[in-house]
């Protein structure tokens, strides 16, 4: 952060001056002092010297708090503004996350219950006593096993109806 002996900068302008000032009312003030002890009314007139200077002091005094006051509103805003702006970023970053496993979700159900349906349409034709048509494999999942295991199934009932058919027949 700036501070006010940055080289520069508005308070470095402002600050120097009231350093001048800040020695010029010492001096004063010590003048008025020696004369005080002296003489009252010499002292009490370099007094007023010394208020004078006090004021002027005083007066860049202010404009410096006011220059620091400003400068301190300005780095406020800035990093105000960095803030909102990381904010956003995160925001939309997480939003469009949430957008991507969401679509991501939704295209992984949708495989899966495509092969679900293969499954129970393959279970319906062995119902139905339809021995000739086997379900295809084409994964090693859960519904994969499931669609081979009904595949053993159809072709082992297949083997039994032709053997009773030969033994029958």
């Amino acid at each position: 952060l700036p501070s006010l002996t940055d080289k520069g900068r508005t308070g470095d302008v402002l600050l120097d001056p009231a350093t001048g000032k800040l020695e010029k009312y010492a001096q004063a003030v010590e003048v008025a002092m020696a004369l005080g002890g002296s003489n009252a009314g010499n002292g009490t007139t370099a007094m007023q010297s010394a208020d004078t200077a006090y004021q002027e002091l005083a007066k860049d005094l202010a404009a410096l708090v006011e220059a620091e006051r400003n400068k301190a509103e300005e780095l406020f805003g800035t990093t105000r503004a960095s803030y909102l702006e990381a904010w956003n970023t995160m925001l939309i970053l997480a939003l469009g996350a949430v957008i991507a496993s969401l679509l991501a979700a939704a295209l992984q159900a949708r495989a899966i219950v495509v092969r679900l349906r293969k499954a129970m349409s393959s279970a319906e034709r062995l119902a139905r006593g339809d021995l000739t048509r086997r379900p295809s494999v084409d994964s090693r999942d859960e519904v994969g096993q499931m669609l081979a295991a009904l595949g053993n199934s159809t072709q082992q009932l297949a083997g039994l109806v032709g053997t009773v058919r030969q033994i029958t027949g």
